[in-house]
């Protein structure tokens, strides 16, 4: 058994880009070895930090390259000191610890959006 669909993660750096073409090499690879069919369903843009120009340019050149071959999660889940927090007091998401956060609010805004995807594409 394996996963039809990947759901990819990703933080906006240049590093983002070779990983993700290294990804698409194993994927085609596992692809041919076991001749299977896996589909990148979406992309969550990761740690996003507003305020930085080059998170928000990073992320614009991401969704220009690549936008025609993924998905790309509109919602961006923004870097804030709530994910260190939740973990390190409750050991809980960040969703259950601090509900009203503007980190909750994003990651529930990106699940939807993925929720929403994956419906599609398992119709």
């Amino acid at each position: 058994m394996y996963a039809k669909n990947v759901i990819l993660v990703l933080r906006p750096e240049y590093f983002s880009f070779i990983d993700v073409n290294y990804l698409n090499r194993i994927i085609k690879n596992l692809e041919d070895k076991f001749e299977v069919k896996i589909n990148i369903a979406c992309v969550i843009i990761n740690a996003y930090e507003k305020r930085k120009r080059t998170t928000e340019k990073i992320a614009e050149r991401f969704v220009a390259k690549y936008g025609d071959m993924f998905h790309i999660i509109k919602q961006k889940v923004r870097f804030l000191s709530c994910y260190q927090l939740s973990i390190s007091m409750d050991k809980n998401p960040v969703f259950i610890s601090f509900p009203d956060s503007e980190a909750s609010q994003d990651l529930l805004k990106a699940f939807h959006e993925t929720d929403e995807i994956i419906d599609r594409l398992d119709s």
